[in-house]
């Protein structure tokens, strides 16, 4: 029998160098169909959120408040059925809205600083899987005692359209309870509702703190808003009365800023506006037209990069 010829070594480099050729041509193919996946899913995501919010104004003829003044503190507010109860932030109420009836009632008899307080419940309808930081779903520890291993939200609500902005302090202007038909003089189809946040971000002037979005607590460094421009997530006003534009793309250790909204997504934003509707918002936008998106009482025409 004649001996069998195997591969020179110059064969073996010339397919080895084929491959890495294809591989080098494939990969920007499979980026792209992920990228646009995650872009896809995030907009579902946020869909559901949108429409569980509206669900609950067609329940209770307005919208839920943005938060309590904090995790142990009751919410004063004289709508309902939203009065009277301890540290929930606006997602939490939209729980039985988003087929999650057993957490929500699970959360409500507990008082928050119960060990069987409900708040490490990973929900995937508020996790994008373009988050940066690949700990979907969980907190991560901030340096301040945080909330590691806690449930988190890729999506914040706008606080322009959950709170109370003409009230001058944070405990009342976050206890806002907005009616549709009164509530948004500019046009629900104009005003951002919900928005992509990174569930763990950086403290720009502290980067060994890292800040996290839970959907069931309404400390005010953890709340599941936007628009509130500091660090705590407050409301200041008037000195944050224009809503600081979003960041794309930032690195979550170096760049984030955790008083802004962020997408993990490449050109722009997804979005979801009053009326309901889901959209991107390009990386193009001016801060002016965004802010002036953002507040819905603001009387402003909006820019034409709209």
């Amino acid at each position: 029998m004649p001996n069998r010829r195997g591969f020179t070594l110059i064969e073996l480099l010339v397919v080895i160098a084929i491959i890495a050729i294809l591989v080098g041509l494939l990969l920007p193919a499979v980026q792209k169909v992920r990228e646009a996946s995650a872009k896809t899913k995030c907009q579902h995501n946020l869909k559901q959120v949108a429409l569980a919010a509206h669900s609950a104004h067609g329940a209770n003829n307005f919208f839920p408040p943005l938060c309590a003044p904090n995790q142990g503190t009751k919410i004063t507010t004289a709508a309902q059925p939203y009065n009277g109860v301890n540290g929930f932030t606006v997602i939490t109420f939209l729980l039985p809205h988003l087929e999650q009836e057993k957490l929500y009632q699970d959360c409500l008899p507990i008082t928050y600083f119960s060990e069987n307080y409900p708040s490490d419940a990973i929900l995937k309808v508020l996790m994008c899987p373009a988050d940066p930081a690949g700990n979907l779903g969980r907190g991560l520890y901030d340096g301040i005692g945080g909330p590691k291993r806690w449930g988190t939200s890729n999506y914040a609500a706008n606080f322009f359209a959950f709170g109370n902005p003409s009230l001058t302090t944070d405990a009342a202007a976050v206890q806002g309870a907005n009616n549709l038909s009164s509530g948004f003089p500019d046009g629900a189809s104009n005003t951002l509702m919900f928005t992509e946040k990174y569930a763990n971000c950086t403290n720009l002037n502290d980067t060994t703190k890292v800040y996290t979005v839970l959907w069931a607590d309404a400390t005010s460094a953890w709340r599941p808003a936007f628009c509130l421009n500091n660090v705590n997530r407050t409301w200041d006003n008037p000195a944050n009365s224009s809503c600081a534009i979003f960041q794309v793309r930032p690195n979550w250790l170096t760049e984030c800023d955790t008083s802004r909204a962020q997408s993990g997504h490449s050109g722009g934003i997804a979005v979801a506006l009053v009326d309901g509707s889901v959209r991107m918002v390009n990386a193009s936008i001016s801060p002016t037209t965004w802010a002036n998106v953002a507040n819905p009482r603001d009387g402003l025409t909006i820019g034409s990069d709209w």
